[in-house]
Order: C-alpha cells, then sequence, then structure tokens
C-alpha cells in the first residue's frame, strides 16, 4: 500500500513538472552552466594542451630560464599524459623543487578532495532518504528532481533529518582526522624547512630596540651576552638612510641608462649623444657622447655613495671614531656654549675652565631626541656628602638641536676635573660614563625647589636630534647567529621587561624583506592595525549592497513576484531568465577578483616588514570576506527573496518556507564554484593575464639585448620573468569551496560531486602551474597553510551552527538535540589543536637543532647568511 501511494506521489510530481518551465528547475540551472561555462572551460583547456608542447617559453618557463631550472619540469610529457603523469610526482620532490609552500598548497587541494568523496559516500544513504520523503503540503511545491534528493525535501517534523545528524558526524569527525593528519605531515616537513641552509633559519629580527642598543655593535654585544660569542655571528641595525637611498635610486637608473646605450651603440654602430645644456635653465647646449657624460656622472655618484656609506657605518659604530671624536667635539655647539660660559641649567651655571674632554667615555644613552640631557647616576660612584641614585637633568640649548657633525652614533664625552667621578654602566658591563666635579673640591647638589637637576655632561656633534640627515638607528635591526639551537632560542626568550619592547621574532628572507617599515615605531603599527580593521569593516558592510544585488539575479522567478514589471521583460525577452541566471555567478567572480585590489591597501597599513606577512594578512581579509559576504550574505538574500512573496502572502509559513528554500541555495553555490573554476583556472592555465603583460612589455620596452628583454619595465613582466604565485587569493577562494562542502554537502548531497570534481581540476592544474611556471621565491615555509586550518576550524563551526538553525526551522525535536553535542566536540577539538599543535610547527625542537648543528659543524662557512641583512643601499 505504501509503495502505491509513492508510486501516485511521484507520478504526480512528473505530470506537474511537465507543466513547468526548465528555466526554473534547479537541476536545469545546473546544467546550464555546465553546458555553457563547462564549454568554455573544455576549450580553453583542449588549447593548453597543445600550446604547453609548442611554446614553452611560455608555458614551461622553469625549463626554459636557467636561473629558475627545475628537474621536474625537464620532462614536459605527451599533450594528454601529462594530466595524470602530474599526479606521480611525490610530495617530497615538490618540496625539494617547487618549496614547501607549493607542495602545502597541493595538499590542501587534495584535502579537500577527500572531503568531498566522504561527501559522496554520504550522499548513497542520504539522497534515497530524502527523495523517498512522503510528500507534505510543505514539500507538495518541489518538482525538481535534484531539489527533490536534498533536505528541502524533507517534511517538518520527519525522523528522516537524523540521517542529516549522522551524516554530519561522519562528515566533522573524519575532517577532524584528516587535520590530524595533516598536521603531522606539515609538522615534519615545516621543521624540515626549518632546518634548511637559508639565512631567515638562522637569522631573527629584533623589534622595538631601547636606545642603548640602538647600534649594530652594542646589539651584537647583548646577544653574545646572552648566549656567548662564538654562537652570535653578526648584527645590523637598521638606521634612516633616505638621502643615502636616493643616491643609490639614481645611480642604479644611470647605470640601467648606460646599458641601454651601450646596447644602442653596438646595434647601431654609433655612438648616441645628447645635447648638455651649459647652464640649468639655459636655451644654449652642445652634442656631447652621451655614454661619456653619463659615465662621468657615474663615477662621481659612486664615489658620493661611498663616502656616505663610510660616513654612516663610521658613525654607528660606537668602536669606530674614537680618535676623530676629540676633534669632531670641537665643532659641537655644546662645547664652545660652555666655553663661553652660556650654558645654563636651572639657578646654576658651568664655568668653561671646568670643561674637559675625553673619548673613552660614552654618553650616548643618557641624550633624550627632545632636547634634554639626562644622566643616571649608579649608587657608590659618588665620593662622600654626594647624593646618589639621583637623575641629574638639564636643558640643551636650542642650538645645539640644530647642530649635526660628523661623529654620529652613541655620544662620547665627559666633564672631567677633580677628584669626583660619577661612574654609570652600560647593560654589556662594558663602557661607563664618568662625570667629575671641578676643582677637586666641588660636589655635585641638588639644584632648585622644582627638582630639576643640572646635567654635568657634553653631547659631542654626533648628536642625532632632527633626523634630517643620514645615519640615525632605527630601533629594529637583523641578528645572525651560527647554530640553528641558539637562533631557536633567542626566539623563545623574552628578552625585556616592557611589552613590545626587544621583540624578537623569526626574520623574513632577505629578498622578501620590506625596509621602509623596519623600525616603525609601535605605535605606528598599532595605528596602522585600527586603521586597517576599521576600513575592512566598512568595505565590508558596503560590499553587501552589491552581492545581494547578485545573489537576486539567481532568482529571477522570485524578483517577477516581487517586481513584477520584471515579468514584462522576461515576457518580451524570453532569453532574459536563462542570462541572468548565468550571468550572476560571472558577476560574484568579478566581485571576488575586485576584493585583493581594495584589501591589500588596507593591509599594507599595518607596516609588515615582509612580502609574507603581508600575504597573511590578505588571506585572513579575503578568507573572512568569503565567508561573511559571498556566502552568508548570499545564503540570507537569496533565501529570504526567494520566501519573500510567500512571507508576505502568508506570514505564518515564514519558517517553513526558509527551511525549504536554505538548501535549494546549494544551486547558487554550485554555480559559483563551477564558473570559479572553469573561467578562473582555464585562464590561469592559459596565462592570459602575463601574456598581455609580456606582449605589451615587448612592444613599449626597452627590447636590444637578451638581459634587456629579460627584465621588468615599468611594472610589465616579460614571460621569462614570472611573478610570484599568489597564494593568499587563490587560497581565499578555497574557503569558500570547504564551506560550501560543510554546510551542503549533508543538506544537498549533490554538492559534495560538484565539488570532488572542481577540487580534481584544481589539483591537476596548480600542480602544472607550480612545477612547469611559478618559481618557489620568497617561500615562507608553509605559514598560509597554518592560517588556512585555523580558519578551516572557524568554517566548521560556522556550518555546525548553520546545520543546527536549519534543522530548527524543520521543528525536529529529535534531531536538534542529537546535533548539538557534535558543535561542542568540534569547539573542543579547535581548543586542543590550538594548545601545541601550532606552536610545534613555528620552531625547530631542540633535539633536531642539535643533531643539524653536528651535522653542520665541519662544513658550514656561513657564506649563505653573512652580510645578507644589511640595508641593500
Amino acid at each position: 500500500m505504501e509503495d502505491l501511494k509513492m508510486s501516485d506521489m511521484m507520478d504526480h510530481r512528473l505530470l506537474d513538472e511537465e507543466d513547468i518551465p526548465d528555466e526554473s528547475e534547479m537541476g536545469s540551472v545546473i546544467r546550464q552552466t555546465y553546458k555553457l561555462y563547462g564549454t568554455i572551460f573544455l576549450i580553453l583547456f583542449t588549447i593548453f594542451c597543445v600550446v604547453r608542447q609548442r611554446f614553452p617559453k611560455a608555458y614551461n618557463v622553469r625549463n626554459s630560464v636557467e636561473s629558475l631550472h627545475c628537474s621536474l619540469a625537464e620532462d614536459n610529457h605527451g599533450y594528454i599524459s601529462w594530466m595524470w603523469e602530474l599526479f606521480f610526482v611525490s610530495d617530497d620532490e615538490i618540496f625539494d623543487q617547487c618549496g614547501m609552500d607549493a607542495v602545502a598548497f597541493i595538499r590542501i587541494m587534495y584535502f579537500g578532495f577527500k572531503v568531498s568523496i566522504l561527501g559522496i559516500f554520504n550522499s548513497i544513504y542520504l539522497m534515497p532518504v530524502y527523495g523517498t520523503s512522503p510528500e507534505t503540503s510543505d514539500t507538495e511545491h518541489i518538482i525538481d528532481r535534484l531539489q527533490s534528493v536534498t533536505l528541502s525535501n524533507v517534511p517538518e517534523g520527519s525522523s528522516r533529518v537524523l540521517a542529516t545528524v549522522f551524516a554530519a558526524y561522519i562528515l566533522f569527525g573524519y575532517t577532524m582526522y584528516l587535520i590530524l593528519q595533516e598536521f603531522e605531515w606539515f609538522t615534519k616537513n615545516r621543521h624540515k624547512f626549518l632546518s634548511t641552509r637559508k639565512p631567515n633559519n638562522y637569522t631573527v629580527y629584533v623589534g622595538g630596540v631601547p636606545t642603548e642598543y640602538r647600534s649594530s655593535a652594542k646589539l651584537l654585544d647583548y646577544f653574545r651576552e646572552c648566549f656567548s660569542y662564538e654562537n652570535v655571528l653578526e648584527a645590523h641595525i637598521a638606521v634612516t638612510i633616505p638621502n643615502l637611498e636616493q643616491k643609490v635610486a639614481s645611480r642604479d637608473a644611470m647605470v640601467t641608462n648606460i646599458e641601454h646605450l651601450i646596447n644602442v651603440e653596438e646595434v647601431t654602430g654609433k655612438a648616441p649623444k645628447h645635447t648638455q645644456r651649459l647652464a640649468p635653465g639655459s636655451m644654449v647646449g652642445k652634442k656631447v657622447n652621451s655614454i661619456d657624460h653619463y659615465t662621468g656622472s657615474l663615477k662621481k655618484l659612486n664615489k658620493e655613495v661611498s663616502a656616505m656609506i663610510e660616513k654612516i657605518e663610521r658613525e654607528n659604530d660606537p668602536r669606530s671614531y674614537e680618535f676623530d671624536l676629540i676633534e669632531a667635539q670641537k665643532n659641537s655647539v655644546l662645547y664652545q656654549s660652555v666655553q663661553k660660559g652660556v650654558w645654563m641649567g636651572g639657578d646654576s651655571s658651568i664655568e668653561s675652565d671646568s670643561v674637559q674632554f675625553a673619548p673613552e667615555v660614552l654618553v650616548g644613552d643618557s641624550v633624550a631626541l627632545d632636547g634634554t640631557l639626562k644622566l643616571e647616576v649608579e649608587s657608590g660612584f659618588l665620593d662622600e656628602g654626594v647624593e646618589t641614585g639621583i637623575e641629574l637633568t638639564g636643558s640643551v640649548p636650542s642650538e645645539m638641536k640644530k647642530k649635526r657633525s660628523n661623529s654620529a652614533g652613541s655620544l662620547k664625552g665627559t666633564l672631567t676635573s677633580g677628584t669626583k667621578h660619577v661612574k654609570k654602566k652600560s647593560m654589556t658591563g662594558t663602557k661607563h660614563v664618568r662625570n667629575v666635579s671641578s676643582q677637586g673640591t666641588k660636589h655635585v647638589k641638588k639644584l632648585s625647589s622644582h627638582g630639576t637637576h643640572l646635567a654635568h655632561g657634553i653631547a659631542s656633534s654626533g648628536l642625532k636630534l632632527l633626523m634630517k640627515e643620514d645615519g640615525l638607528p632605527r630601533d629594529a635591526g637583523f641578528v645572525t647567529f651560527t647554530n640553528l639551537k641558539t637562533t631557536m632560542s633567542a626566539l623563545q626568550i623574552i628578552h625585556h621587561h616592557t611589552p613590545f619592547t626587544m621583540q624578537v621574532q623569526e626574520a623574513p628572507p632577505p629578498e622578501d624583506i620590506y625596509w621602509a617599515n623596519v623600525g616603525i615605531s609601535n605605535k605606528k603599527k598599532q595605528l596602522g592595525n585600527l586603521s586597517s580593521i576599521g576600513l575592512t569593516t566598512l568595505t565590508c558592510l558596503f560590499w553587501t549592497i552589491p552581492v545581494s544585488f547578485v545573489a537576486s539575479l539567481s532568482s529571477v522567478s522570485a524578483l517577477v513576484e516581487l517586481f513584477p514589471f520584471v515579468e514584462d521583460w522576461v515576457d518580451r525577452c524570453p532569453w532574459l531568465e536563462p542570462l541572468l541566471q548565468q550571468l550572476a555567478p560571472l558577476l560574484v567572480m568579478v566581485l571576488i577578483s575586485l576584493l585583493p585590489v581594495i584589501l591589500i591597501t588596507f593591509a599594507k597599513m599595518e607596516a609588515h616588514i615582509a612580502a609574507s606577512t603581508l600575504e597573511a594578512s590578505l588571506f585572513t581579509k579575503l578568507a573572512i570576506f568569503m565567508i561573511i559576504q559571498t556566502f552568508f550574505v548570499s545564503i540570507i538574500s537569496g533565501t529570504i527573496l526567494e520566501s519573500l512573496q510567500g512571507i508576505i502572502d502568508d506570514p505564518m509559513s515564514a519558517v517553513t518556507l526558509l527551511a525549504t528554500a536554505l538548501p535549494a541555495q546549494s544551486a547558487y553555490f554550485m554555480q559559483i564554484i563551477s564558473v570559479q573554476t572553469f573561467i578562473g583556472l582555464g585562464l590561469e592555465l592559459l596565462r592570459v593575464t602575463p601574456l598581455v603583460i609580456a606582449y605589451l612589455r615587448h612592444k613599449f620596452g626597452p627590447n636590444l639585448t637578451e638581459k634587456e628583454r629579460d627584465k621588468s619595465w615599468m611594472g610589465l613582466y616579460p614571460l621569462s620573468n614570472p611573478k610570484e604565485f599568489e597564494h593568499a587569493e587563490v587560497l581565499a577562494e578555497m574557503i569558500l569551496y570547504f564551506m560550501v562542502t560543510f554546510v551542503y554537502s549533508v543538506m544537498a548531497p549533490i554538492t559534495a560531486y560538484i565539488l570532488a570534481f572542481n577540487f580534481f581540476l584544481l589539483s591537476m592544474g596548480y600542480r602544472n602551474q607550480l612545477i612547469y611556471v611559478y618559481p618557489p621565491t620568497n617561500d615562507s615555509g608553509g605559514k598560509l597553510w597554518s592560517r588556512f586550518i585555523q580558519i578551516t576550524m572557524v568554517c566548521m563551526l560556522v556550518a555546525q551552527i548553520t546545520l543546527a538553525g536549519v534543522l530548527l526551522l524543520k521543528k525536529s525535536i529529535i534531531g536538534v538535540p542529537l546535533f548539538c553535542p557534535l558543535i561542542g566536540i568540534t569547539i573542543l577539538f579547535k581548543r586542543y589543536v590550538e594548545q601545541k599543535h601550532f606552536y610545534v610547527t613555528n620552531h625547530l625542537p631542540s633535539v633536531e637543532c642539535i643533531k643539524m648543528d653536528l651535522r653542520n659543524i665541519e662544513t658550514m662557512d656561513f657564506s649563505f647568511v653573512r652580510g645578507k641583512y644589511i640595508q641593500p643601499a
């Protein structure tokens, strides 16, 4: 009897289905998407299979350019066989030839594929359970075959939702298991990466360096005191060098210009000439040989640059200018003021007879940038009658703030005359400040009742107060060690009691550093972070408008019910409905492609010192947008729009309509993901954008020699010089894929088939690109993998809460209580993983450090790291 009833119900649905236009069906939307965009991808993919063999300079860059050579790229395979041959390349081979970032990215693709395969397994029993649900008043309108095998087809209060709950436990439990398995792999390979001979594995970045350590020598002394002399190789404090950087930029531009002129002479056989004006602004000039003229200018620039570098190095090394200090001090405004008896402090003055200078004393730590001299007197170094533990202060004349001389860096000087001495030990215990009172009988006394004190000290002419000249030390630098054990120890030690002071973190690769951001104050960084967060939040709110509009285009029938005038358009142009349905995912793709351009501007406000950390910030912002905007705003706006007219007609049916419409939104997300894969991957494989850029570079840039042709010009890159792979942008798109998998693979099982196919295509396509095209430049060691897993666990929780909400709308009295423990399990799992799993991957264990250090002790020459962290200019 039950079978007969079910048969009648199915016949009734089929009869009704014949009366409904195909365009309104969920299945029809998917079919049209694959007919249109699938055909486009098939054409692009076929073209790629042909051109990858015939144009290796464009599609096998790593075998065509010697500097980017990769042994894996030597075998280009056949026109078709490359598709499966690439899957036989092991992770270890990809790690060695393409870098840790590349293999971590490929593992994420495989991770998503395995989760989708489990979703297919769940569909074996979910689809029959959903498809055979008895028809009720709230499901009788469902006539589409695909929608009939979703949770939408399950009546309210039905026990069939228990299958959904069971499938969710299987799906998320397996995902947690995979995360733990992936952590084992990642930890092993991350430690392998950290043990390699790379400059950044033996170097740390030190930010917030206190004033007393702001020189390369002082920073070096501090870390040698912390560890030992032989364990610290070198230290380089960053300095402000705007003039030098300008000179070096001018010199580099001139070198490029001279090289081009030489090439012109070799090609044309004629020496290039230009008109040199006799005087600035003059209209009269004479023809000169361009190469000779600019070569002379280059020699002059070279001398100027060399002199500036020598001066800056001398001024910023407190051990290098003792012999020049006494003579330099004679030019000091303070010295001259004292000689004239005009330096006043409080109610007292210093007589010129009582002043003498000694080069062996260092007082640079006691000079504040506001023009106030401060000298802390250490107890126990004053004769009787002199109060100890006091702070002596006095105002520096305003003229001194404007005076700059050649003896920059740490300031040296003393007032000596008599028998009283004030000694101040530096933190390294190697330098002292001596202050001797005059006349042999005078003592240091408290000054006025206002509590100010006169400092008996001297500032040499190297005082950097106005920061207008080169050489002012910044509060950050790099320290390089001779072994891994010391490097890892330095990273995990607390170096100062003040927050944000002497912060030690992993150094980026030398080529990855943004030197302009090295040494930016913590205050500026915090303000930058706040500005970035605020602007990102405002953009996220504004982005709701276009995303909601695009989502509304996917449901033309709902638009017709809400806005009757749209029906007239559709009647006059029947092709408009399918066009709008297929246009919506393409517009979403356009919106997604615009986000990185906007968000990278906000991320740059955070003053990152490396491209890798900037990329990590961009990835986080993009992932948030994918979850909030592309997924939730789309799902909410689409669901409400689909059900709005019904809710208006019958407000009491709101819950039922939403419970039915929410699972049906899976078709829209299957559209978005398919279009993103078909169009995005097709253009990526064919390298359409790089080809256009390379064409413009070839058309308008200098191309006289091979060297010129291989250089970028005005931001245009040739094919032989490919840009780095944009890990942050592509991984952020994967967040949407995982989000849809977690939410819809149990509500609409057909989603798992679509996602598994897309993950397979992406894995195959990006394996090819990472092996044959993109070089492993500035490999971060898989840092984005950690962030991806963190966000993935958040996606799991968000998906579970969404599923719980759908079950609640389905009025499942049994399903909701059984489902809620899964949320608690996921929260506990997330907390468990965050306790130590991420921390272990950040550092190389001491056992591994010792093992590698012992292995390297005989062969280590440090040429790979020595001098790599000196400022480029």
